[in-house]
């Protein structure tokens, strides 16, 4: 469930972000990567869009339309007219955003005088003063730190049995080519590493040339949900590889099971943990696409 309400949202954050991009020509664009605060002085009023990239952004002042952040430090203290779509490592709201907030963040304080119409945040810590106020209270806390053992326990549990059902079902109804990408790791593990760099690399290079233009946003579109659903089922690959290497091929059903219990288990294991997902993402979204590819040059003979 956890991860069809992060798919859900981040289609929503996808088309607002093609929407502001899709006004590029209206808009106001600031980029910097010289260690310089980009700052809306408080007096100051942007009449479009306000697309930037810096270390530092400080909106003080007034932007009419939307505003695309992606920065290490986020603070709004004035108005934003439209919606605000931020990537940050630490995001301060004390002003007014009239329309919704999407705020991915380490992060994020909700301070006096915060006034947003509806926000969805994948943020790990969410500090919110009594003062700020949320229409119709839509905050949404995703992927937050569980606080007691019992909560983490609990939250390990859901993420693994959400994989396993998912896995299930990829096997169930396609048990052939279940079989066909662990095959093809099998066969060829560093081919597989490789395409899953390159994958991993260019997908997101290929999204934003296509999101540039009207005719490519479709592709764009269907190309990064293709993108997600490759990355989520890597670990069902990886999972169903090491559960066969262990119970040397008693059926990937058990193979599975195992296998996603022991990266479920390491992947909370400190800076060890994320090496590993690392490398389970690149090994396992490879073997999937490089089988997928395969099976494409065999069709068109």
């Amino acid at each position: 469930m956890r991860f069809l309400r992060f798919f859900a949202i981040f289609l929503i954050v996808l088309a607002s972000v093609f929407l502001i991009v899709s006004k590029a020509k209206a808009a106001v664009f600031s980029a910097d990567a010289n260690n310089k605060a980009k700052i809306v002085a408080e007096d100051e009023v942007i009449n479009d869009n306000f697309i930037v990239s810096s270390p530092s952004v400080n909106i003080e002042g007034t932007v009419k339309g939307d505003v695309l952040a992606l920065t290490n430090d986020l603070k709004i203290s004035g108005k934003v007219e439209g919606n605000v779509i931020a990537l940050a490592t630490n995001a301060q709201i004390s002003g007014q955003i009239a329309k919704d907030a999407f705020i991915i963040s380490s992060s994020l304080k909700l301070e006096n005088g915060a006034q947003i119409a509806n926000l969805y945040t994948f943020s790990r810590t969410i500090t919110q003063s009594p003062q700020a106020k949320i229409a119709n209270k839509n905050v949404q806390k995703i992927f937050n730190n569980y606080k007691t053992p019992s909560q983490q326990i609990y939250g390990w549990f859901i993420s693994y049995l959400g994989l396993l059902v998912v896995g299930l079902f990829v096997i169930y109804i396609a048990p052939v080519k279940s079989y066909h990408v662990v095959a093809k790791f099998a066969q060829k593990p560093w081919q597989s590493a490789l395409t899953g760099i390159l994958f991993l690399i260019l997908t997101p290079v290929v999204f934003a040339l296509f999101a540039l233009t009207v005719i490519g946003l479709p592709l764009a579109i269907i190309l990064a949900g293709l993108y997600i659903l490759v990355i989520y089922l890597s670990n069902i690959v990886v999972g169903i590889i090491l559960g066969n290497y262990i119970l040397k091929g008693r059926g990937m059903f058990f193979s599975l099971a195992l296998g996603l219990l022991i990266l479920t288990l390491i992947y909370k294991a400190p800076f060890f943990g994320g090496i590993i997902s690392l490398i389970t993402l690149i090994f396992g979204s490879g073997a999937i696409v490089l089988s997928k590819y395969e099976k494409m040059k065999i069709a068109r003979r």
